[in-house]
C-alpha cells in the first residue's frame, strides 16, 4: 500500500545521515586543499575535482534518496526533482567512475614511469584533462538523459489497490509516479553507455591496481647530482647542496611509491558495486536481495574511505616529515 504520510524508518534516516556526512567531510577536505594553495600539485587538482563531485553526489543522490524513501512505493517529490535525480544518477555517477580511473592511471604513471611523470604531469595538463573529461561525458552520456526527458520519459501512474472485504478492486489514479529512465526506448544507446562510460573505467581501475600492486620497489636510478643541485633540486624546491637532496628525496619518493596504492585498495573494489547502471544492478539484486542495505553500507564505506584519504592528504601537507616517517605499509 502506498504511504500517505512520511515514514521515518531506517532507510531514509541512513540516506540523510550519509548525505550530511558526505557533504561535510568532502567539503572540509576540499577547503583544506584550497586554503593551502602553495602546495597545490597536478594530482591535487584531480583530487579536488573528485571531492567536488563527492559533495554534489552526496548532497543530491543521498539527499533525494532519503526524501523519496520517506514515501515508499512512489515518487512524491515532483518531476523537477526526478529529472535532477536521474541526471545525477547518469552524469555524476559516471563522473565518479571515470575520475577514479583517472586517479588510477595517474598513480600507475607515477610509479611505473616516475621520470616522465615528473616532467609532463603539470597543473596545466591536469586542468586540460578535467576539461576533456567533462567534454567526453557530455558528448557521450548527456544526450541519453536529454532525449529521455524530451521524448521518451514515461509518466507512469501508480494505481491504488483497495481491499474491500474479501475482494480487491482497483482504485483511482493517485497521481504518483515512478522516477526512472525509459530504458526500453534507447536500448542500444544504454548498452553503449554502460560499456564505455561505466564498465571501461572500472576495468581501467582494476588493471592499474594490479599493475601497481605487483610493481617491485627499488631498482630506480638516482639522478646525477655530481654537478650540483641542477634540475633535481629545482623541481623539489631545494636550494642547498646536492648531497642533502640525493640522500633524502629519492628515499622519500620510493617510500611514497611503495605505499601510495594502499589507500586506493578499498575504493578499487567498491567502485564497481556503487555504479547503479541497469546491467550490474540487476546482477547485484539477484546476488544480494537486500539491495537497499547494499547501497547504504557501500555508501557509508565510500564516504569514510574518502574521508580517510582526505585526512591523509592533510597530514602530508601539514606535517610532511612525520608523514614520510610513519606512513608505512603496516599503517596503511
Amino acid at each position: 500500500m502506498l504511504a500517505i504520510h512520511p515514514k521515518w524508518t531506517f532507510p531514509p534516516i541512513a540516506f540523510i545521515i550519509l548525505a550530511v556526512l558526505g557533504v561535510l567531510t568532502n567539503s572540509a577536505a576540499l577547503l583544506n586543499l584550497i586554503q593551502r594553495h602553495t602546495l597545490h600539485t597536478a594530482f591535487d587538482i584531480t583530487v579536488m575535482h573528485l571531492f567536488t563531485q563527492n559533495i554534489l553526489a552526496s548532497g543530491i543522490q543521498y539527499g533525494l534518496a532519503g526524501a523519496a524513501a520517506l514515501y515508499p512505493g512512489s515518487w512524491r517529490l515532483g518531476k523537477p526533482a526526478c529529472d535532477l535525480s536521474l541526471l545525477n544518477q547518469l552524469m555524476l555517477t559516471a563522473a565518479l567512475a571515470n575520475t577514479h580511473s583517472l586517479i588510477a592511471l595517474n598513480r600507475a604513471w607515477a610509479i611505473l614511469h616516475p621520470w616522465s611523470y615528473r616532467n609532463y604531469n603539470t597543473k596545466r595538463a591536469a586542468w586540460f584533462t578535467c576539461l576533456g573529461f567533462w567534454t567526453y561525458l557530455l558528448l557521450l552520456a548527456f544526450p541519453y538523459w536529454l532525449r529521455d526527458l524530451l521524448y521518451f520519459r514515461e509518466a507512469r501512474t501508480l494505481l491504488v489497490f483497495l481491499k474491500v472485504g474479501t475482494r480487491t478492486r482497483r482504485g483511482r489514479a493517485t497521481g504518483n509516479y515512478i522516477c526512472m529512465f525509459n530504458s526500453k526506448a534507447q536500448p542500444r544507446y544504454g548498452e553503449y553507455i554502460s560499456i564505455w562510460v561505466y564498465s571501461m573505467p572500472i576495468a581501467v581501475v582494476l588493471v592499474m591496481f594490479v599493475l601497481v600492486a605487483v610493481k617491485k620497489p627499488g631498482g630506480r636510478k638516482q639522478p646525477d647530482n655530481t654537478h650540483g643541485p641542477g634540475r633535481w633540486a629545482n623541481r623539489v624546491g631545494v636550494t642547498g647542496t646536492s648531497g642533502s637532496v640525493s640522500n633524502s628525496e629519492p628515499a622519500r619518493w620510493r617510500a611514497e611509491s611503495s605505499t601510495s596504492h594502499w589507500p586506493v585498495t578499498p575504493i578499487t573494489f567498491m567502485t564497481p558495486a556503487v555504479i547503479l547502471y541497469p546491467g550490474l544492478w540487476r546482477l547485484a539484486k539477484k546476488a544480494w536481495d537486500l539491495s537497499l542495505l547494499n547501497q547504504i553500507m557501500l555508501g557509508a564505506a565510500i564516504v569514510n574511505t574518502h574521508g580517510l584519504t582526505a585526512l591523509k592528504r592533510t597530514w602530508a601537507n601539514r606535517h610532511p616529515w612525520s608523514y614520510r616517517i610513519y606512513n608505512t605499509k603496516r599503517m596503511a
